[in-house]
């Protein structure tokens, strides 16, 4: 089972801090990309204690994230962009998804 964390903005400071997150609960992450808003964390919560450390009540990454984030959406049965994709950004700029890991 696949979850996304959908971080609508591009500032690097955020998406570095749920990876770090991530890393720290040990959460496998399946695929990063950057998206025409921002990035996607694709996370693999199909062990039960990944999905537990992800979902788990008050102490879970969901909730975490939840409560502290405003413009990040969890999306536990998302469509990702094929990487390549182009996207043109609101300003007009040309934007291809990108896989960064």
């Amino acid at each position: 089972h696949l979850v996304t964390i959908d971080i609508d903005t591009d500032d690097l400071y955020l998406y570095e801090s749920l990876l770090h997150e991530t890393t720290l609960r040990e959460i496998p992450i399946f695929m990063v990309t950057t998206t025409s808003r921002g990035f996607h964390i694709i996370l693999d919560v199909t062990e039960d204690r990944h999905a537990r450390e992800f979902y788990h009540g008050s102490e879970g990454m969901y909730q975490y994230i939840k409560t502290n984030f405003e413009n990040v959406e969890i999306k536990p049965d998302p469509m990702e962009p094929v990487p390549g994709s182009l996207y043109v950004k609101e300003d007009g700029t040309l934007h291809y998804v990108k896989i960064l890991r």
